[in-house]
């Protein structure tokens, strides 16, 4: 039995590793120069431990790309919700958001990670497999969303002129919009987007 579960760690961790791998390649380079053979190498294993784990390479390249767009997104999702919860007015609320936005020290972090959802959203135009998964997980990141709306709604802090769902999607496009934009010649600047999302908030969902 502890040979078994000795085999079964080494497998899982040898799939942690190349899931790895490729999520760097991935990060900042396309699926055509993903190469097994020279993952496998930095990996210490051959390439037929990333057939057995993965199929194909066009299943590793699915796997590292639902893996980037959850590490790039989950950080969002999160904090909108510790927002609703710890938030208590309405004025907090916006400070909240601009400060999650206009912070210099996780500048280049946020734009990284939009940059990455872009590349898994286009990915997703070729890759069904992908575009299936990415259906589940937004899904449940829209759900998570709606209940953080909810909490604000119940706190009186966010209007009722939109059902928390429809607001959840508001913000959800606002995001979107902000990696469409950073493709622009002259992108909007942050302080640029804390003004969009203030007007925003202001408008259709602070109370």
């Amino acid at each position: 039995m502890a040979e078994l579960h000795q085999k079964q760690a080494r497998s899982q961790q040898t799939y942690s590793l190349l899931l790895e791998n490729a999520m760097e390649v991935l990060s900042g380079d396309s699926p055509e120069n993903l190469r097994i053979p020279e993952i496998c190498r930095e990996c210490a294993t051959n390439s037929a431990s990333a057939y057995y784990h993965f199929g194909s390479k066009e299943g590793l390249v699915t796997k590292a790309y639902v893996e980037l767009f959850r590490q790039s997104s989950e950080p969002d999702i999160a904090g909108l919700e510790l927002l609703a919860e710890i938030a208590t007015s309405g004025t907090e609320v916006i400070s909240l958001f601009l400060g999650s936005i206009t912070n210099p020290a996780t500048s280049e972090e946020r734009k990284k990670n939009r940059n990455i959802r872009s590349r898994v959203y286009a990915a997703a135009l070729t890759n069904t497999e992908l575009a299936k998964e990415l259906v589940v997980i937004q899904d449940k990141y829209l759900t998570r969303a709606t209940g953080a709306v909810e909490t604000l709604q119940q706190k009186g802090l966010a209007n009722k002129a939109l059902s928390a769902r429809q607001s959840a999607v508001l913000l959800e496009s606002l995001f979107v919009s902000r990696s469409t934009n950073d493709t622009h010649l002259t992108p909007e600047s942050d302080e640029s987007w804390a003004q969009i999302i203030v007007e925003v908030l202001q408008r259709f969902l602070i109370n």
